[in-house]
């Protein structure tokens, strides 16, 4: 057989040494035992060995030399599993008190993985009459490979089994947080379950530098060796393992029999060398992490001295860590960038707020003046005034009160955004706003001309609100359906109390709104059209202020609309239940 090396005797998963588990070789017609390890510890013995050996039920599991003392057996064990080497009829004498002699046969016992887990050994007292000797043998081999074939596929099953469950929890510890920081601290305690290996663990920070993120050793006592290391010894180009070992490739690497060149390569000065012998060097592998296309870095799982190579279902493993690893360090790393850059826009939109406050109080100012100015002048204090003059300053009133609304416009929203909007809840006269409203926008209307319909109101229809803050959405809904509905046409109001609320709907025949867009009508700065040559003025912010206000005041603002047809936009307020309040003056 070939001679393939182990990498430790642990890996040798448990046995069920119990009769029942082997019915094949329980029967078979000579005696069969499997030993373990280099120790030799019996897993088996079928009913023709134990009884040739003198055995109960307690020899399982212990040193066979303790359980069966048969002069020259235990060196056939030792040649078998050291060296590989069979041995085939061997005559040896029977442990004593027997006096017999045994034909013995002894053959090394490989799994998948490669490794030698011990030592089958067959037994026939001689003489024996039962069969020929190759007969026996061969039914012998025949039922040991059925048996063993059971026990490699039993061992794959519970180490599928197993690697499954620690990737599982792996995953869960990786995603407990999205923070760069503790996600880092998680994947630098990684390493192999049931292993006895140690990890090298390095990052490729968002800059492009390598950085050694730790070195983590499973002896308490080497740990802080591991941690001292970390400082002095630092990922670099070239390096045989490690990050730079694989961030071209993306692919595993292995280093097994040239690990004292691969250490003087990496760590550059005997010191850094001595410090990784200390802490046990054997063979090496390195995983990347990698995640859409990019290298995060890599995991370098360090083997025991003289443990021999990875195996291939360890290699699976290590890289399914790894490639969590990098899913949960990207998250974090894209989590990070996202609070940044909210916090970048926080900052920005608190400047652009500042701004446009602080520019609409010093142009509300001179607004003022120039509708103080057109009113001297209009009176005729400094001279007789002609009328093509009047219609030019009546130009410049209408011009400024625009102005002087889209300003308010801008302070009101920005008040909103900062919540320092007061609210003086009080029961209100319902037809009274409206006629003041309807007061406000008349000119408007006659300008285009459009005719402003009767309300149709009850006249105890009482609501319960702030008097200015309703006035100010009352005169938004009367101007928006005024400026989207052509020369010629109707603007009519409705009102109807129902329940604990009244709803005031604004009615026009206008352009109307398309249905894609009628989601979209009460956000900031939206305009129903597009282009500098069809914009009707106003800065888009009286419908999303209405709204707001709406809903501060426990109502809401609604539209229903056909392109084409026009726009139904109905106000939704608590209806009132005590004294009348006062509506807002002239403004």
């Amino acid at each position: 057989m070939k001679n393939r090396p182990s990498r430790d005797n642990e890996a040798i998963g448990p046995v069920d040494a119990s009769a029942e588990a082997w019915p094949l070789l329980r029967d078979a017609p000579v005696g069969l035992a499997i030993t373990r390890g280099p120790a030799h510890l019996l897993v088996y013995a079928n009913r023709i060995f134990s009884q040739l050996a003198g055995l109960d039920g307690s020899a399982v599991g212990r040193r066979f030399a303790e359980v069966c003392n048969a002069a020259g057996l235990s060196s056939l064990l030792d040649r078998a599993f050291n060296e590989a080497l069979p041995s085939l009829d061997e005559l040896i004498a029977a442990p004593a008190p027997k006096e017999e002699t045994w034909s013995c046969s002894v053959w090394p016992v490989y799994g998948d993985a490669s490794d030698r887990h011990g030592v089958l050994i067959e037994v026939r007292g001689l003489p024996d009459a039962n069969l020929p000797i190759d007969l026996q043998r061969q039914v012998a081999e025949r039922l040991l490979l059925g048996a063993l074939r059971e026990m490699d596929a039993a061992a794959a099953a519970e180490a599928a089994r197993e690697s499954s469950a620690f990737l599982a929890e792996a995953g869960r510890e990786l995603a407990e947080s999205v923070d760069e920081h503790t996600t880092l601290e998680t994947v630098a305690e990684l390493r192999l379950p049931g292993s006895t290996t140690w990890c090298i663990v390095d990052v490729v920070e968002p800059t492009g530098t390598l950085h050694r993120l730790a070195i983590v050793h499973p002896d308490p006592t080497k740990r802080a060796a591991a941690r001292e290391l970390e400082d002095s010894w630092s990922p670099e180009p070239g390096d045989p393992f490690g990050a730079p070992a694989v961030m071209q490739s993306g692919q595993p690497v292995s280093i097994v029999d040239d690990v004292d060149q691969a250490l003087a390569r990496s760590a550059r000065d005997s010191d850094t060398v001595g410090a990784l012998q200390e802490l046990g060097i054997g063979s090496l592998l390195t995983v990347p992490m990698n995640v859409r296309g990019r290298a995060l870095g890599a995991i370098t799982f360090v083997g025991r001295p003289r443990a021999g190579e990875f195996t291939p279902q360890e290699v699976d493993l290590a890289q399914a860590l790894a490639l969590r690893s990098a899913v949960a360090l990207d998250n974090a790393r894209m989590y990070g960038e996202a609070l940044e850059l909210k916090a970048q826009a926080q900052e920005g939109s608190r400047a652009k707020s500042e701004f446009l406050a602080n520019i609409s109080h010093e142009l509300r100012t001179p607004l003022n003046a120039i509708a103080g100015f057109v009113d001297i002048i209009d009176l005729g204090i400094h001279g007789p005034v002609t009328d093509s003059q009047r219609s030019d300053l009546a130009r410049i009133r209408a011009s400024q009160q625009h102005l002087l609304v889209m300003i308010n416009d801008i302070l009101s929203f920005m008040q909103i955004n900062r919540g320092r909007l007061d609210y003086q809840m009080v029961d209100l006269s319902l037809n009274e706003l409206l006629a003041h409203a309807r007061a406000l926008v008349e000119p408007l209307a006659g300008g285009k001309p459009l005719e402003l319909l009767d309300v149709r109101c009850p006249p105890d229809v009482m609501i319960r609100a702030d008097p200015d803050r309703t006035q100010q959405i009352l005169s938004n809904v009367l101007t928006n359906a005024i400026k989207f509905t052509p020369a010629g046409g109707t603007i009519a109001v409705a009102c109807e109390a129902h329940d604990d609320v009244v709803h005031i709907t604004v009615i026009d025949n206008g352009i109307g709104i398309s249905a894609d867009q009628i989601e979209e009508v009460f956000e900031p700065f939206f305009q129903v059209t597009s282009g500098l040559t069809n914009r009707l003025g106003g800065a888009g912010l009286g419908l999303a202020i209405s709204r707001d206000l709406a809903r501060a005041m426990g109502g809401d603002l609604t539209v229903e609309s056909v392109l084409g047809q026009g726009s139904r936009f109905t106000l939704t307020l608590p209806i009132g239940k005590g004294d009348v309040g006062v509506p807002p003056d002239d403004a």
